[in-house]
């Protein structure tokens, strides 16, 4: 059941939003049988945020989420090794 495009971007917003705000140290995407299809880690650091930030290829996810949609999962890795999970 892949997502629409506007789904995908708001999901992206939400990731965005979460890597503004600092303290993501990757993001992941894996397929519903457990193979990961991206791995972006994230830099760390007092600019870390905002290198990152630019850095993330967040055409390549919107894209991603789109053809895979609901099965696929984003984890949100954290600096202080938490997992969250979109």
């Amino acid at each position: 059941n892949p997502f629409s495009k506007k789904q995908a971007e708001q999901l992206v917003e939400q990731l965005k939003e979460k890597v503004e705000a600092g303290n993501v140290d990757r993001i992941k995407i894996i397929s519903k049988k457990g193979k990961t299809l991206l791995d972006i880690p994230l830099n760390v650091g007092l600019i870390g945020g905002l290198v990152g930030f630019i850095t993330v290829p967040w055409a390549m996810i919107i894209g991603l989420l789109v053809a895979y949609g609901t099965n696929c999962k984003i984890e949100i890795i954290k600096s202080d090794g938490t997992i969250e999970k979109l």
